[in-house]
């Protein structure tokens, strides 16, 4: 058998309270939880030869995209890897933590977001580079990268501290004991000067960030090679080269025009539900997160490019009701583009009529949910947003799951039962990997659907359909 344990397994939950994507169903926790459980414990089996390995899901309903992926993976995914390949008595959850000081700059040098909590004093690391520069002419010439996970920069890029402040993106932990500058020595017989930290991406709510690019402005008088050394605060140098020429074209740095109108471009502006869309944005805010919505609902994130432009494949969900839905796209400084999306779908509009005294039951049912979800009368209460999700193991009572729906109005309800003598309908949640039916909705003349389950939970709609009915 292959192994997982929900609150020290499951990748898909938060580290904290204040992680802004994730889930909570199975508890919240950070790298040492994910160190401290022994697979011979997870399940009453004979011997240890039973356990094939283990196993670290992930469930994507709050992230969206590759970076967000990481930001949940990465450092859990490293505790669970040691947890497959190493013997239960040699595991000791603080030398762990130490041994973890030297990962996070090597994540960050292979641009692998992670989150970079306060558990782990997180290390630092310099590397020289190459670079070069024009003769005769003052600009920016960078030296040296410089990792620090679970840092930030000042305003004016002269020094570096660990962030301690426990606001949105949570306080975190670095080797560094005092703010950090750095000087830099170009080679050519002038005074160090103060070097400047900067970086792409810097630490945030989903970011480790803290990869900075060291550097000053020089002018160098004459072609040639130079010998750098780049000194910081804390004792550390290091070397990097600067080849000076005549004919080195200095780069410029892209300029954001916000005074230009984003724009959406759709590669279809007629979709089928359960299809993929194209998205093209431009004109937005430089290298942040662009909340995308549906339909006034927010449904993720996106990231644009250092001009402002993004892409991606936006998903228009199975059972999409039929009709114009409408995408929109705004970042920080509230610029926002829309598109209107026609959906070809089966599923008929909502008709907004109103239907009351509906109750539901579960035979299995959350209760560790943020409130109302989890619970059963969370399907029929008209928001979208709540969800019945039923237990998985323990005393989630046996599989599949149902819930019962009971209306004392007449309802069409299953296919050949029509008017009162049917006022009750029994949904299934058929499958252990697919325990939750996020919303019921009811629709005119029937009860309508759990809309994210292919398989497992009963569809009127289509009941209705497979007997030839409209």
């Amino acid at each position: 058998m292959v192994v997982s344990k929900a609150n020290s397994s499951y990748l898909d939950q938060k580290y904290n309270p204040k992680t802004p994507i994730g889930l909570e169903w199975a508890g919240r926790g950070d790298v040492d939880q994910y160190y401290s459980w022994n697979p011979l414990n997870v399940v009453d089996i004979a011997e240890e030869g039973d356990i094939l390995g283990v196993e670290a899901p992930l469930s994507s309903e709050t992230h969206r995209g590759g970076k967000q992926n990481e930001f949940l993976i990465f450092p859990r995914a490293i505790s669970h890897a040691e947890i497959g390949w190493s013997q239960q008595e040699d595991r000791n959850v603080d030398d762990f933590l130490k041994r973890l000081r030297a990962t996070g700059p090597r994540l960050l040098a292979t641009n692998t977001n992670f989150y970079d909590g306060p558990l782990v004093a997180w290390g630092t690391e310099m590397a020289g580079l190459q670079a070069d520069a024009k003769t005769a002419t003052s600009h920016r010439i960078e030296v040296a990268h410089f990792a620090a996970p679970g840092t930030k920069f000042s305003t004016d890029g002269k020094t570096v501290a660990v962030d301690s402040v426990d606001d949105a993106d949570s306080a975190s932990n670095s080797a560094l004991t005092a703010r950090l500058t750095a000087t830099i020595d170009f080679g050519d017989d002038t005074a160090a000067a103060d070097a400047i930290f900067e970086t792409d991406t810097p630490r945030g709510v989903v970011s480790a960030g803290s990869l900075y690019r060291i550097g000053a402005d020089h002018n160098y008088a004459t072609a040639g090679s130079y010998d750098v050394t780049v000194t910081l605060s804390d004792g550390r140098v290091g070397a990097a080269q600067v080849t000076v020429a005549d004919d080195y074209v200095v780069p410029v740095e892209p300029m954001f025009d916000d005074c230009q109108i984003p724009t959406m471009e759709l590669a279809a502006t007629t979709a089928r539900d359960d299809s993929r869309v194209g998205v093209t944005l431009t004109g937005l805010m430089p290298d942040e997160f662009l909340d995308i919505a549906w339909d006034g609902t927010r449904i993720g994130s996106t990231v644009s490019d250092e001009t402002g432009n993004a892409f991606f494949s936006h998903y228009v969900p199975y059972e999409t009701p039929k009709g114009d839905h409408l995408r929109r796209a705004s970042d920080s400084a509230d610029r926002f583009v829309e598109r209107m999306l026609t959906v070809d779908s089966q599923t008929l509009p909502l008709t907004g009529k109103a239907i009351t005294d509906i109750t539901a039951t579960a035979s299995s049912e959350t209760t560790n949910e943020d409130a109302p979800n989890g619970l059963a009368a969370a399907m029929v209460d008209g928001d979208r947003a709540t969800f019945w999700h039923s237990q998985i193991g323990g005393s989630g009572g046996a599989v599949p799951a149902h819930v019962d729906v009971r209306s004392g109005h007449g309802l069409r309800t299953q296919p050949d039962c029509v008017g009162a003598a049917c006022p009750h309908a029994r949904l299934i949640a058929g499958r252990p990997s697919y325990p939750h039916a996020p919303v019921l909705w009811l629709h005119a003349g029937f009860i309508g659907r759990a809309a994210t389950h292919r398989t497992g939970v009963w569809h009127p709609r289509r009941a209705l359909a497979r007997k030839g009915r409209s």
